[in-house]
């Protein structure tokens, strides 16, 4: 027979748990949120589209990007605010929710084009030529794989191999027009960001 004491540690104990757990599902979605925000950095203030909710490929979250009406600034430039939403499998409250403001660029200045997607790795490799100057943007990592990104040879993004945290973790790599590059490891997404002047 159960005490009241022995009870109630385990009630704490079962709140200590739940608590734990919940806070694991929070900063997973937040991580999601970064990172979809990253990727809609490096598309561009002219290529921001909002996206209806979306499975992540492979978790149980989905997430969501809603892009507001522009507004002009007394500069002349514009401003739109990009709001990202992670859900935990078919929740109707998001988990983490981040925004941040994109600004319109001269016509002048250089822009990042379109993501590419270029694919994934749990622990071969696959490997491309730049036909312009730009970025691989990749995630991955886990026990006993890193993620490994080359360009011409030389080691420029990596991500230990790890079996505890968030989620992945990514790495941004700048790559030269004609550059050879490779990605290795455990890689869960690879994009290819193309800068155009």
């Amino acid at each position: 027979m159960l005490t009241s004491g022995a009870i109630s540690l385990a009630k704490i104990q079962q709140s200590t748990l739940s608590s734990t757990s919940s806070n694991n599902i929070v900063l997973q979605a937040y991580q999601y949120a970064e990172s979809k925000l990253d990727i809609m950095t490096l598309k561009g203030y002219k290529n921001l589209t909002a996206q209806a909710k979306t499975k992540i490929q492979g978790t149980d979250y989905q997430d969501e990007v809603q892009v507001s009406q522009a507004t002009t600034l007394p500069d002349g430039s514009q401003r739109k605010t990009v709001t990202t939403n992670v859900y935990l499998n078919n929740e109707k409250s998001p988990r983490a929710t981040l925004k941040k403001f994109f600004y319109s660029i001269s016509p002048e200045g250089i822009d990042i084009g379109s993501p590419v997607y270029l694919g994934s790795t749990d622990g071969g490799s696959f490997s491309g030529v730049a036909q312009t100057a730009g970025f691989i943007v990749a995630a991955g990592s886990n026990k006993p794989r890193s993620l490994n990104v080359y360009v011409n040879g030389t080691l420029l993004g990596y991500v230990v191999p790890r079996g505890y945290g968030t989620g992945d973790i990514q790495v941004c790599v700048p790559v030269p027009k004609n550059g050879s590059w490779t990605i290795s490891g455990k890689c869960s997404w690879a994009y290819w960001m193309p800068l155009k002047a």
